[in-house]
């Protein structure tokens, strides 16, 4: 959806606009005019302008990279697509092209046609970390783990910014837990925490290692952790805390976390379930109950079937 203009943008589309009056074939005017388009979302305003320009010089490499970009936005991925294989056709050495072209055949789960383009980008350009990045996702995505892992070690080695690197070591630690190497995982994940201290989906993941380590005490730590950095009313982070405390036998702090995990999100079957177990742990047969029907009426039965097999439902 378009953003609001500015005055200034108001001003310099109008500007441009008049250039485009004085002159409907400045290829400029509509390239320019179509970039403060595009710089405030109005993205089929800024393809009819690349459009225009395409027409008055079919060679503008530039109009085709950013109709394409527009394109990636609109979800026109087909479209996009054709127009960075025309830019490859001007400009076979861009790597910007392979790289956007990789990135629309990844949209369409076309895994292998964005590992070539972004081997081919490589080939052009052996020192980009973003490269080895980006076909580390599609190998990823592939479940070619061991190629993935290459690739974002890679990019490591390559990039000297921090955002690079916390990007690289967050993805490389999820492939690492993906093989079920946790303690390689979490080493990952504590450097991005380093290089981001404030990144929630991090400790989550952290968590999450630790929780299948069974060390349920730093799993609670990091969940801890990103409910204090993370948005307010993020019902999941609460619910995870809950799962640590319940393996560590701290039934009631279990059920305090679950409680405010149902209140922001009163329709997950599984935090019914999971707090319905921790009042059966307590002995409070008759909470229990009414979790396990709330859990199985809204599509998970396991407790209540296990609860009524064992005599322990309390009316």
């Amino acid at each position: 959806m378009p953003t609001k203009l500015t005055d200034k943008d108001k001003q310099a589309i109008e500007d441009w606009t008049r250039k485009i009056e004085i002159d409907p074939n400045d290829a400029e005017a509509y390239y320019e005019r179509g970039d403060l388009y595009k710089r405030n979302s109005d993205y089929p305003k800024a393809i009819e302008d690349w459009t225009r320009v395409i027409e008055i010089d079919p060679d503008n490499a530039r109009a085709y990279r950013e109709r394409g970009y527009s394109y990636y936005h609109l979800r026109k991925y087909a479209k996009g697509i054709e127009d960075y294989t025309r830019m490859i056709e001007i400009d076979p050495n861009n790597t910007d092209a392979y790289e956007w072209r990789a990135c629309l055949y990844r949209s369409l789960d076309d895994y292998p046609k964005a590992i070539a383009d972004l081997t081919r980008a490589i080939e052009i350009d052996p020192d980009d970390p973003d490269l080895y990045n980006d076909r580390a996702d599609s190998y990823a995505d592939l479940g070619d783990y061991q190629k993935a892992i290459a690739d974002y070690t890679r990019a490591i080695e390559l990039d000297t910014n921090e955002v690079g690197q916390f990007m690289h070591h967050h993805y490389r630690g999820r492939v690492y837990a993906a093989l079920g190497d946790h303690l390689k995982a979490i080493a990952d994940w504590t450097r991005a925490n380093e290089l981001d201290p404030y990144d929630t989906p991090t400790y989550h993941c952290r968590g999450e290692s630790y929780m299948a380590l069974r060390d349920y005490a730093n799993a609670a730590a990091d969940f801890t952790r990103a409910i204090d950095r993370g948005p307010k009313g993020n019902e999941f982070f609460y619910h995870c805390r809950g799962r640590a405390y319940g393996r560590l036998g701290f039934h009631a702090k279990a059920i305090e976390d679950f409680t405010k995990a149902i209140e922001i999100d009163p329709d997950d079957e599984l935090t019914y379930d999971d707090r319905g177990r921790a009042y059966e742990k307590l002995g409070d047969l008759k909470n229990a109950t009414l979790d396990a029907r709330k859990a199985c009426e809204l599509g998970s039965c396991e407790l209540l079937e296990y609860m009524d097999k064992n005599g322990k439902i309390c009316d």
